[in-house]
């Protein structure tokens, strides 16, 4: 071997996946993982050279004889039957799964072109493999931005439900990224798209006095599944179980549709199960775990902008008026003032009260930012009471939102 020829080998022998999890898998699980990527690798009729090294990386980071590549390419050539049922009956509902098809797409890519019978093929993959379309399309996004070193906006899925962040983190590793340095720099633009992953997820708005947004499988599955993964949850008699410091949550499975399989601890949905009716502890669960940053972005996300949140601010002359820039409806009586999160509860009915405007609020005392209730009079001279603005915080507004609801108008309500 000459001196190329031994850079050449050196380099290929970095080219492993540290802590690969499938690398935790049963040999004869290992084997089928690869051979179900080779069912993908030949799809076009051409075995690549680069498709080819992909298997061999991963052949590699599972402690493999890498030996064994000729007998994948040898199987993506000729197929048996009862090798891919096997694969099927492995995979199937399996939360490793969700790797599976992230390298499936990174082999695709390999050579540089994107081919519409790999796609197909990929596609007909994960149907099979039973993962949910919304977990489909995160992981699709997840490949686009690992793909494209976008690091910061990749940051959601190592830190959050949507997938197993344990399936993942080995591409920090290969990438010499610094988990906790990404955390740290990522935290509050996470917390914003979760709760986009999760609005994607959800069903269009239409118009209405209370449209509640709809939660379904797409959204509470993995939200679930990420409990059973941290060792978190358990289940038992068909009952979800956590407690921990979010708090405490039972939830029976099938009152949503869902079945769980205690041989790999994984829960998954009833076929042609309805999601039924959301419950108050599937709603508890799911607004600790968003940990969103402010009221306002659950509105603007949650309903599209649709929803119209009125800004306000103190008067410089007088630091009991508040001033609006433009008057507050009767039907989305909703505040913004110095930063925080206000439900205007007062009689807006236009002409009741003439001495006030609904663009104009005075306070009875002067504002401070330790009250959560601020009282309102009629006007500067006339003290009768008006009403209040009351702080809505994160948790009681998705609560309203979730059980409740909120009037959409039928067009965008301006900013």
């Amino acid at each position: 071997m000459d001196i190329l020829d031994i850079i050449n080998e050196a380099t290929k022998e970095a080219d492993a996946f540290e802590n690969h999890a499938a690398k935790e898998l049963t040999l004869e699980e290992r084997l089928l993982y690869l051979q179900g990527l080779a069912l993908v690798m030949n799809v076009d009729g051409d075995i690549h050279e680069e498709e080819k090294e992909y298997i061999r990386i991963l052949i590699k980071s599972f402690d493999m004889d890498e030996s064994t590549l000729n007998d994948f390419v040898a199987f993506a050539q000729s197929p048996d039957k009862d090798t891919v049922q096997a694969f099927f009956k492995t995979y199937r509902r399996r939360p490793i799964a969700q790797l599976f098809l992230f390298d499936a797409l990174m082999m695709s890519r390999r050579d540089g072109k994107v081919d519409e019978r790999e796609n197909a093929i990929i596609d007909s993959l994960a149907d099979k493999l039973e993962i949910l379309k919304g977990i489909q399309e995160d992981i699709f996004d997840l490949f686009c931005y690992i793909k494209n070193r976008n690091w910061r906006e990749s940051a959601l899925y190592f830190n959050s439900h949507l997938l197993n962040p344990d399936h993942f983190k080995h591409l920090l590793a290969y990438h010499e990224l610094d988990y906790d340095q990404l955390m740290k720099e990522t935290a509050s633009l996470r917390g914003q798209r979760i709760l986009q992953a999760i609005k994607k997820k959800m069903p269009p708005l239409t118009p209405g006095e209370k449209v509640k947004p709809e939660l379904n499988h797409e959204i509470v599955i993995p939200m679930l599944q990420a409990e059973l993964d941290r060792g978190n949850a358990s289940v038992n008699g068909g009952v979800f179980l956590v407690d921990d410091d979010l708090g405490k949550v039972e939830i029976k499975l099938k009152n949503y549709g869902l079945e769980y399989s205690k041989e790999y601890n994984f829960i998954f949905k009833q076929p042609g199960a309805d999601f039924g009716k959301v419950g108050q502890e599937v709603v508890n669960r799911l607004i600790n775990t968003i940990g969103i940053n402010t009221a306002e972005e659950v509105i603007d996300i949650l309903y599209d902008s649709k929803v119209k949140v009125f800004k306000a601010k103190l008067s410089d002359e007088d630091p009991r008026l508040i001033k609006t820039t433009s008057s507050v409806e009767k039907s989305l009586p909703y505040l913004k003032l110095e930063g925080r999160f206000f439900t205007v509860e007062a009689n807006l009915d236009t002409g009741i009260l003439s001495s006030f405007s609904n663009s104009n609020f005075y306070l009875s005392d002067a504002y401070s930012s330790k009250k959560s209730v601020l009282y309102l009079q009629q006007s500067v001279d006339n003290r009768s009471q008006r009403g209040c603005l009351r702080e809505l915080d994160i948790d009681s507004l998705l609560k309203r939102v979730f059980f409740k609801g909120l009037p959409v108008p039928g067009h965008h309500a301006p900013k």
